[in-house]
């Protein structure tokens, strides 16, 4: 082999049967195992690389593909049309960490081979080989498994083929030929590579018909390429297979996070009181009256009689109807806690509520300032716990609105998202200091994150605000699908029938819980209540991760000291593990002090294990933000965590003097390598790059995380 780099993988690309090949084929060549009837032209693109240059990710027609960005040296002879390729510190992580990929398209109805014949200069490297579908869900062609080529003994080739059937009928399919390369070991050479028709397809059978996945959970890309029935929910990212690639789900919103429990209760109203009238109680409600289209061209006469707002049978009733009322064609009612409960951030709302659907209803659960500081609306703010309109049936809205973010000018900060709209939901807002995020039924769909720099005119809302109850009619957004004229009130498809909101009850309580839960696959956890506590399930478990699903609770603690972690808990289940440490949270998530995670397995079902996780904080610096964190992956039927224990436990050994910081302005260097951030990538970026095997990142020190390389 021309070649020899100590230590890296060497690859030559030499096409199909050219001379340079020969000294490839010399070494106990094979013929390929095919499974083709006949064997039509050569598909792939310059093989041989007679008339490539460069191997870039962005290069024609073979390009490389890289956990690990710039891992990879090339040069070509355009002569032979051999090519090297050096790949250091393989084998990585996953084998299709490292790619090479050339783009195909190919006939429907149609059966094809990839094969590969390989050397190499050590034993024991692995190689995989398929016909892809690309992102997002690098489906095999056809279905098919793909194919591995082992090399036990080094300087003897091995050949291996992938083939695959398309089924007819269908459109030209467009995809990757791939060969993974991360397992590969010493100098491999690759000798040829063949991609060829092979014949028709057997006929398939009648195609299924496309799932029903519109219900939160199903999976679009089942079959292989999206089914378009994602409608109002978004094909989110979720767990991982076998295989390393993704599944995905139907969900409402792809962003993670899902409600704690509460913390705690500082106002409600359960609706299992009302006046000797029925309406509300006066000690909690107020109302605002009247008409004139609140500045919304609405249609509405707000009034306060028991026919607009009444309470009854553990629930309060809102309704708007057709009715002449003081120069108004209906009315309604809008109540409000001004006055009588007025919050400021630090706090969460939940309200348990079933909306009108009738076209040209607008149905409200929001918060407007107590105090109007910094002026008239929007200066002073407004946040929207929910809104909906007939118009658009079943699709919610979660919005603040500012001087800069209003939508007068179309600027507001609006999340939108998917549910029934005939049955019972809990609209949550949590509002804190820095942030705004809106849940429906415990699931959050947007987060509106406090702009920095900014003042007033980004974030009024460090002010006290008040509720608000009410359902508009028509208006400049509740029934802009109307054209401008007024809703019917003899079609019961819009105020034909009085439109109703009905509210269970309404709870301001402190923000939430100090926990919090983070999944990579969204919905898994569910908290079950127990005799004395919470168990915790996690659906699917045990995940591919332990850390793929967490418990995770911020904790600030000094330097200087020393702490232990500790829990107990147990399983219904036996042969379930926890993990538990303190860490530093995104993007290193380094362990406390440098101390190893510990490990809590519970071997037997319905007893009791404990573990702790010891760390000490070096003297001297800052103190130290962190997270505990249980991690639950692993975890097996429903797990009982009965006590988790932070206790600072005295100072630290001191600590040696430190190490320089290590010299990392150069391409590839680690600015994490000390566990922190090493300010040291001037004029570089640090960018995201393989996994280690705690299954956390490592970073290098690039020109740019998101250019080509």
């Amino acid at each position: 082999m021309p070649c020899v780099v100590a230590g890296a993988v060497v690859l030559f690309l030499l096409g199909v049967r050219n001379a340079a090949a020969e000294a490839c084929f010399e070494i106990d060549a094979q013929p390929f195992p095919k499974t083709c009837a006949w064997s039509g032209a050569e598909i792939l693109a310059a093989p041989a690389f007679k008339t490539q240059a460069v191997l870039a990710t962005t290069s024609t027609p073979w390009r490389r593909w890289e956990a690990t960005a710039g891992s990879m040296g090339f040069s070509a002879d355009g002569i032979s049309g051999s090519a090297t390729l050096t790949i250091p510190a393989s084998p990585l992580q996953e084998v299709w960490h490292a790619q090479l990929i050339q783009d195909v398209s190919l006939a429907s109805g149609e059966s094809y081979e990839l094969c590969v014949r390989a050397s190499s200069t050590l034993p024991g490297g692995t190689m995989q080989l398929s016909v892809d579908a690309g992102e997002p869900t690098y489906a095999s062609a056809g279905g098919a498994p793909r194919a591995w080529l082992s090399l036990p003994s080094a300087g003897v080739t091995g050949v291996a083929c992938f083939p695959f059937a398309l089924p007819a009928g269908g459109a030209s399919y467009s995809g990757r030929a791939v060969l993974d390369l991360g397992w590969s070991l010493g100098e491999l050479s690759v000798c040829e590579v063949s991609l060829t028709q092979c014949g028709p397809s057997v006929p398939s059978p009648a195609p299924t018909p496309a799932p029903a996945c519109t219900g939160a959970a199903a999976d679009p890309w089942a079959s292989g390429s999206l089914v378009e029935c994602c409608a109002g929910l978004e094909p989110c990212l979720a767990e991982w297979n076998g295989d390393g690639r993704h599944w995905y789900r139907c969900l409402a919103s792809c962003s993670v996070g899902t409600l704690g429990a509460p913390g705690e209760l500082v106002w409600s109203d359960e609706f299992d009181a009302a006046e000797a009238d029925g309406r509300p109680l006066a000690a909690k409600w107020g109302y605002d009256l009247g008409g004139g289209g609140w500045g919304n061209q609405e249609l509405q006469h707000y009034t306060d009689r028991v026919a607009n707002a009444a309470v009854a049978a553990g629930a309060l009733t809102i309704t708007a109807r057709c009715e002449q009322y003081d120069g108004s064609k209906y009315t309604s009612a809008r109540l409000v806690t001004r006055a009588k409960g007025d919050w400021r951030a630090g706090h969460r709302v939940d309200v348990r509520a079933k909306v009108p659907v009738g076209v040209g209803s607008w149905p409200a659960i929001w918060m407007l300032p107590t105090d109007w500081a910094y002026g008239r609306w929007p200066n002073s703010g407004e946040l929207d716990v929910m809104e909906a309109v007939g118009c658009d049936r079943g699709v919610f809205h979660g919005s603040a609105h500012t001087s800069a973010f209003n939508w007068m000018a179309n600027t507001q900060k609006t999340g939108s998202v998917a549910a029934s709209a005939d049955g019972w939901h809990v609209f949550s807002m949590v509002w804190t200091d820095d942030d705004v995020t809106w849940y429906i039924d415990g699931l959050v769909f947007y987060t509106f994150v406090r702009p920095k720099p900014g003042g007033w005119r980004e974030w009024p809302f460090d002010q006290r605000f008040h509720l608000l109850l009410n359902v508009a009619v028509g208006g400049s957004w509740g029934g802009y699908c109307l054209g401008g004229v007024a809703p019917s009130c003899t079609d019961s498809a819009q105020f034909g029938t009085p439109q109703q909101l009905v509210v269970d009850y309404r709870r301001f309580t402190t923000d939430s819980s100090p926990w919090r839960v983070w999944e990579l696959a969204r919905d898994r956890i569910t908290a079950v209540e127990t005799t004395g506590g919470v168990a915790f399930r996690v659906d699917g478990a045990p995940l591919q991760e332990v850390w793929h699903a967490q418990l995770i609770q911020d904790v600030s603690l000094a330097a200087g000291e020393s702490y232990e972690l500790c829990v107990r808990a147990s399983s219904t289940l036996p042969g379930g593990t926890m993990q538990l440490s303190v860490d530093a949270g995104e993007p290193t998530y380094a362990s406390a002090g440098g101390a190893p995670r510990a490990w809590l397995s519970l071997p037997s079902a319905g007893v009791t294990g404990v573990a702790c996780f010891s760390f000490a904080l070096p003297a001297g610096g800052a103190s130290y933000s962190g997270r505990a964190v249980l991690d639950l992956g692993w975890s097996l039927g429903e797990l009982s965590v009965c006590e988790v224990s932070l206790t600072q436990c005295g100072p630290s050994v001191p600590s040696p003097v430190p190490k320089p910081a290590p010299a990392c302005t150069g391409a590839a260097a680690d600015p994490w390598a000390s566990g922190s951030l090493v300010e040291c990538c001037a004029g570089l970026e640090p960018c995201l790059a393989e996994w280690n095997g705690d299954g956390r990142h490592w970073y290098r020190c690039l020109a740019s995380c998101s250019a080509p390389l």
